[in-house]
């Protein structure tokens, strides 16, 4: 949705500043093969809503040894950073 948009757009913005890192959007092929929603420096990201990320229906849950994730509270405007310490790999 819409505002699932805006949510990880801002989450994945704020924290790659955070990190002082550069960010890119996947390709399609990474997205569908990786099931990725960004790149910050050259760790995959998944962000998630924070009330749906580690519920049953969520089917492509990170591998929180490769990629960083993210959920964030859009009516908050704040992000979580579940794994900080992947970005020092």
């Amino acid at each position: 949705t819409h505002m699932g948009s805006a949510g990880q757009e801002m989450a994945i913005e704020v924290v790659a500043k955070y990190f002082e890192k550069e960010f890119r959007w996947p390709t399609i092929h990474e997205d569908t093969a990786l099931g990725i929603d960004a790149w910050i420096g050259d760790i995959p990201v998944q962000v998630k809503p924070q009330d749906s990320a580690f519920k049953g229906h969520v089917h492509n849950h990170p591998n929180m040894k490769t990629h960083l994730l993210i959920t964030y509270e859009p009516k908050e405007m704040s992000c979580i950073i579940h794994n900080p310490e992947i970005m020092a790999k």
